[in-house]
Parts: structure tokens; C-alpha cells; sequence
């Protein structure tokens, strides 16, 4: 009878033709995030630190491995260490320009599936300056990701952006991102991509309570012309900061929806492929101290495709305790 691991390698080449990775993803919606609440505490008249560093471990499960954008399952569950660190840092290079460094690393390490470990690198910098009215940014990403302890992966973004609030309840920000991927093995799914979008945050409590809506249209272009697609992205996503053991815990629940049409047809179906992608997230952060922390966080994804290989459900739980400062 063959082996978890062995089953697992029988998908692991076609799993290998995704697009950018979710965890890759993640990082970089955490990244907007983290930037924007910044935004907010100044708006206050708060002077955030301009040097942060978290640090978090821990362990996940999940009921279907996979890779990244999950073109392909393995079907199967299996448990994980996790690990994740993140720096930044942000420096005024006048009265109303400032420069923001920060570097990000995940780690996915399974139990029975070393074939699907994961590790990105996230490195990025972004020059914004404040016009008055309206802030005007210049972002640079830089991302790359290993699969199963090998090279997998480099993605180079640059994304312009423009932001405003209007009041203090409501901010907004439109940014054009261009991709540019390259796949250390599988050339035929290098790729340039442009996207475009706005989020619109409503602070109803200042960052204590706020709301994200989001949208973004992109269009990818491979190398092999099967692989091209254009997708429609929404994002709703909620933000609750709450008093707990004297401490501020935070709650965050949110929705991410992608719907892409590829533009030529699958050979393995005859057709063009259509993929509807719901993924429903739930975080809850609790304070252990002045800097400990630990977070609970579940994962539905729903993948809905004519490719039978990428129709199915996932569940993924985890438990991370870390360390700010």
C-alpha cells in the first residue's frame, strides 16, 4: 500500500502550478493592514514607535494539505509547526515623507508531508508622502518561496498607491500593483501581472472597531498562454478590540472572495477553466502579559472549479503563542 508521503508526491508536481502562494498573500494583506492602523493612530495625534517586531509559534492542523493557491489537494489531513517573525521599521525623511522597511518570514512544517512545507521571505520597502489632503506611496515587494526544503519561487512587486481620510471615521486607498513571477523549474508558468483596487476602512471606534471593504481586478499573463486568467477579488473583513484581564484582546473576522475566468482552454478538461474561491477566517488574540500573546485562528476555504483536481473544502485550525515588542 502506498505511503501518506508518497500519495502526497503523486500531486505535489501538478500543485506546484499555482500562482502566488497564500501564505505570500497573507503577509502582504497583513502588511496593509498593519500600515493603515498606523495611519489611523496618527491621526489621532498619537506617535506610534517606529520599530516593531513580533515573533510567533505554534501548531495547526489541516484536514486537506495543500499548495499555496491550490491547484491541486492531496485529500488528506495532517498537523503542523508553524512559525512566523516580522520586522519593521519606519524612518521620516523630512517633515511629511517617511520611508517604511520591514521583513516578514513564515514557516509551514508538516508532520507527514515534508514535500508540502512552505517558507516565504518577504522583504519591503515603501517611500510615502504626505501632500496634505492626500498621502501618495511607492511600495516594493520582494517575496520568495521554497517548497519542501527547495527553491521554489521569487515574485517581485511595485505598487503606487494613493490614500486619504475623510474625517475621522472613514480612510481610503487605491493602489496599482505590477507582478512579476518567476518559477525556479516550471518556466512555462513565469508570469507579469497588473492589478488593480481600493480598500475603504470605516473606523467606528478608531482601530478599536473598524471595517474593511475591499476590491481588486487583476489580470495575469504566462508564459503558456493556459494559464492566463483575469479575476475579480472582494474582501470584507471586521476588526473588535475588547478589554480582557485588563489588557486589550482583538477579534478579527473576515471574507475573501476570487473569481477568475482563464482566457484559453485546460488540455485535462477541453475548456476554459472558471474557479470560485470563499475563504472564511476567524483570529482571536488574547494577551498573556506586556508582550506575550496567543492566538486562536480557523480557515474554511471553498474552491469551486469545472478542474475536479481544485473542487474541494479545507479546514485549517491553529494555536500560535508569541512575543511584541
Amino acid at each position: 500500500m502506498a505511503s501518506r508521503s508518497s500519495k502526497a508526491f503523486a500531486v505535489l508536481i501538478p500543485a506546484l502550478l499555482c500562482s502566488e502562494g497564500a501564505l505570500a498573500q497573507a503577509a502582504v494583506l497583513a502588511e496593509s493592514e498593519q500600515k493603515t492602523e498606523r495611519k489611523a493612530v496618527k491621526q489621532s495625534g498619537k506617535a506610534p514607535s517606529p520599530f516593531s517586531l513580533e515573533i510567533s509559534a505554534g501548531l495547526e492542523s489541516d484536514s486537506n494539505v495543500s499548495v499555496s493557491d491550490l491547484e491541486q489537494s492531496t485529500g488528506e489531513d495532517d498537523q503542523a509547526a508553524v512559525f512566523d517573525a516580522d520586522l519593521d521599521y519606519e524612518l521620516a525623511l523630512g517633515e511629511n515623507t517617511d520611508l517604511q522597511l520591514g521583513y516578514g518570514l513564515s514557516q509551514t512544517s508538516y508532520d507527514d508531508f515534508p514535500e508540502f512545507d512552505l517558507q516565504n521571505h518577504l522583504l519591503t520597502g515603501e517611500v510615502s508622502q504626505d501632500f496634505g489632503t492626500v498621502d501618495a506611496g511607492m511600495a516594493y515587494r520582494y517575496i520568495h518561496t521554497r517548497l519542501g526544503g527547495h527553491d521554489y519561487m521569487t515574485t517581485q512587486q511595485a505598487s503606487p498607491s494613493v490614500s486619504r481620510f475623510f474625517g475621522r471615521k472613514l480612510f481610503a486607498r487605491a493602489e496599482y500593483t505590477f507582478s512579476d513571477k518567476d518559477f525556479d523549474e516550471i518556466n512555462e508558468r513565469d508570469a507579469t501581472a497588473h492589478a488593480g483596487g481600493a480598500d475603504l476602512y470605516w473606523f467606528l471606534n478608531g482601530v478599536r472597531r473598524y471595517v474593511v471593504f475591499g476590491y481588486r481586478y487583476r489580470e495575469e499573463d504566462a508564459d503558456d498562454a493556459q494559464f492566463d486568467y483575469g479575476s475579480h477579488n472582494l474582501k470584507l473583513r471586521l476588526s473588535q478590540r475588547f478589554r480582557f484581564m485588563a489588557r486589550d484582546a482583538t477579534l478579527k473576522l473576515g471574507w475573501l472572495y476570487e473569481q477568475r475566468d482563464y482566457s484559453a482552454a485546460t488540455p485535462a478538461i477541453g475548456e476554459n477553466r472558471d474557479d470560485d474561491r470563499n475563504r472564511f477566517q476567524a483570529e482571536l488574540e488574547l494577551p498573556l502579559g506586556d508582550r506575550l500573546f496567543t492566538v486562536l485562528e480557523y480557515e474554511y476555504g471553498g474552491f469551486s472549479s469545472n478542474l475536479e483536481s481544485a473542487d474541494y473544502d479545507q479546514h485549517v485550525a491553529g494555536l500560535r503563542k508569541g512575543l511584541q515588542i
